[in-house]
């Protein structure tokens, strides 16, 4: 049995490293039968199907991954006993995690821009239908944002509530997801000028990043621009409508 979990394992990590997902899903889904207290398995279960997630999955998908983290972690801390290899496992997932809020960020933006991306049509209905629908992609990029970069807030969480922050090494994993939520966040702004999400929340964690990081300061960007877009969506539908009744009138002088 041990031979055939070792072996399920060792094609399992073949699989991830050649980009082969479906394959290592299968395995994975065998060691978890095998082993259903596995760490590894229930983590790379819930990681490897955000890799081909539809647009409208991608919030879902990252709400899993965090919801996930905590038995994930408690499992290494209870299940592996060497110090070495359980920070090695620590650092494995929070790197994963790094690199599917980066993956989801890119699905998330590659979506937006298709949506708002200049339309050279001179339709005036077509304009109005898609200025509003560039503006509700602009409001579900910023929702998705947010659980996107609450998967970083989460696995920093999740490190402090299990390992406790006195270790150097828990505590600046812990810390940098903490700062690349935060950045998540503000880079966010800085590219749409539009974000939902609580300042309030900002300011707590960047105020737990300075406990142990005196010189960290929170990035200089706020979400004051969000109205620009709304200002800007005004003049642009008048200025549709004035186009829109410079050409009905003419139209309307005939049947008058």
């Amino acid at each position: 049995m041990q031979e055939k979990i070792l072996n399920l394992f060792t094609a399992a990590r073949n699989a991830r490293e050649t980009g082969d997902d479906k394959t290592a899903l299968k395995h994975y889904e065998e060691i978890s039968a095998l082993e259903p207290n596995n760490w590894e398995a229930l983590f790379y279960l819930t990681v490897l199907k955000t890799n081909t997630v539809k647009y409208g999955e991608i919030s879902n998908a990252a709400v899993s991954v965090i919801n996930c983290l905590q038995k994930v972690f408690e499992l290494i801390n209870t299940t592996i006993d060497e110090d070495e290899s359980k920070k090695k496992a620590v650092k494995e997932v929070t790197n994963q995690c790094s690199k599917t809020a980066t993956w989801l960020i890119r699905a998330s933006g590659d979506y937006y821009n298709s949506i708002t991306k200049n339309d050279p049509s001179f339709s005036i209905m077509v304009a109005a239908v898609n200025m509003d629908a560039k503006r509700h992609a602009r409001y579900e990029s910023a929702q998705r944002m947010v659980q996107i970069g609450n998967i970083l807030c989460a696995c920093g969480n999740c490190i402090e509530n299990t390992f406790g922050l006195t270790d150097e090494f828990y505590n600046k994993l812990a810390i940098d997801c903490w700062k690349a939520m935060i950045i998540s966040h503000f880079e966010h702004i800085k590219l749409y000028k539009v974000a939902v999400f609580n300042d309030e929340s900002i300011q707590k964690y960047a105020a737990k990043i300075k406990r142990y990081d005196s010189s960290y300061e929170v990035p200089d960007i706020k979400p004051t621009e969000k109205r620009d877009y709304t200002i800007k969506g005004i003049i642009i539908a008048l200025i549709a409508l004035g186009i829109g009744l410079l050409i009905a009138l003419p139209m309307l002088r005939l049947y008058f």
